[in-house]
């Protein structure tokens, strides 16, 4: 009797299991096992959320156009440069670096495409000039140097016509075109889009040469003074 009970509680045990193992799982068509009934701990998917690669750009865009700005805001240089590189770089992903890099810039912070292209062609164009040697000139002279509107010949010498005023030490110029009088020479200048050539004694001079990029770091690094004192040029030929 007591055997007899022991196999009915046997067989009643292994049937309560597989009741439970039967509820737990299930074979698929293919012969594989399936979870039933249990969290599925598979990584989600990430969204697309962000990404979207449309116009136009603005804080949140993600891609391989946020990217491209980004380039194209270190080309700029300067505050724009930095607010780039101290934000993880060109990393694709329009945050507050990237605003602040555009406001530095002088752009507004939502990017339309036409702009877009014209900020990404600003940056092959300035490319091309940063890749070009050039020289640059500044008044080297503890006195005031005075630079002329013309350098005429009178026999051998050659003499100054008016100066049309003194810059003071330490003030950029502009270029030298290579043209050469005596001991003065010509320099080229624009303000405001207006080209201007003038003279000036060469031994009151310093010349920088190099590229645009590294002349922007040097006269930063000087603390030049250009524009106002330049625009005195305007004021004397007008």
């Amino acid at each position: 009797m007591e055997k007899k009970e022991n196999i009915a509680g046997g067989l009643l045990l292994i049937g309560t299991i597989a009741a439970i193992a039967f509820g737990f799982k299930k074979k698929s068509k293919s012969g594989d096992t399936i979870a039933e009934n249990t969290p599925n701990l598979a990584p989600k998917r990430a969204s697309n959320t962000g990404t979207n690669q449309s116009f136009p750009l603005q804080p949140g865009s993600r891609g391989a156009n946020v990217r491209l700005l980004q380039s194209a805001l270190l080309k700029v240089g300067g505050r724009a440069a930095e607010f780039i590189k101290n934000t993880g770089g060109a990393d694709g992903i329009y945050g507050n670096g990237t605003r602040s890099a555009l406001l530095a810039a002088g752009y507004p912070t939502t990017i339309s495409k036409a702009l877009f292209q014209q900020i990404i062609s600003v940056q092959s164009k300035t490319e091309n000039a940063f890749s070009k040697i050039e020289n640059y000139l500044f008044v080297d002279s503890i006195f005031s140097t005075p630079i002329f509107i013309n350098v005429t010949s009178f026999g051998s010498a050659y003499l100054p016509e008016f100066p049309i005023i003194d810059l003071p030490n330490e003030t950029y110029l502009g270029q030298p075109t290579g043209e050469v009088r005596g001991k003065y020479i010509e320099v080229q200048t624009s303000v405001n889009k207006v080209p201007f050539r003038f003279w000036v004694e060469r031994a009151n001079t310093e010349t920088f040469t190099g590229n645009a990029m590294d002349f922007d770091s040097f006269r930063r690094g000087r603390k030049r003074k250009t524009t106002a004192q330049i625009n005195t040029i305007v004021n004397a030929l007008n």
